[in-house]
């Protein structure tokens, strides 16, 4: 039953925020507002990088490297004499489980951003306002 609650809950907000002229968009999207400005930029809105790399060509790539625990369905006990709920539906087993993203940034040699890319489960995205 909580977990369709949760689902339940999480429709409306959606319905909600879009309803408010909002959108939800991915993190891959998000990070492109930073491209053509000044690296130093990012990181001070985002903090140090885990790493930078001088390529031949001159520019520089820089990995930011984020993760966060979260609790995430994952399995279910079916059997009725034990784990079952009183009504006799099966029971859902939760863990905590660590979510990752990877971001790497590429600038030229003046710093100006040239490319963003990021992969991982734990990328999130935003809502935002659409434009009216």
């Amino acid at each position: 039953m909580k977990k369709y609650a949760i689902g339940i809950l999480y429709i409306a907000s959606a319905m909600l925020l879009t309803s408010c002229g909002m959108k939800y968009v991915k993190h891959s999207e998000v990070i492109q507002k930073y491209k053509g400005d000044n690296v130093e930029t990012l990181i001070s809105e985002w903090g140090a990088p885990q790493s930078t790399t001088q390529l031949a060509s001159g520019n520089t790539v820089y990995l930011f490297l984020t993760e966060k625990e979260v609790e995430e369905k994952t399995g279910e006990i079916k059997n009725e004499r034990w784990g079952s709920n009183v009504d006799g539906r099966s029971v859902a087993i939760y863990s905590k489980v660590t979510k990752k993203c990877k971001t790497t940034v590429t600038s030229n040699n003046k710093g100006k951003i040239l490319s963003l890319n990021s992969t991982g489960e734990g990328c999130e995205g935003e809502w935002i306002k659409e434009a009216s």
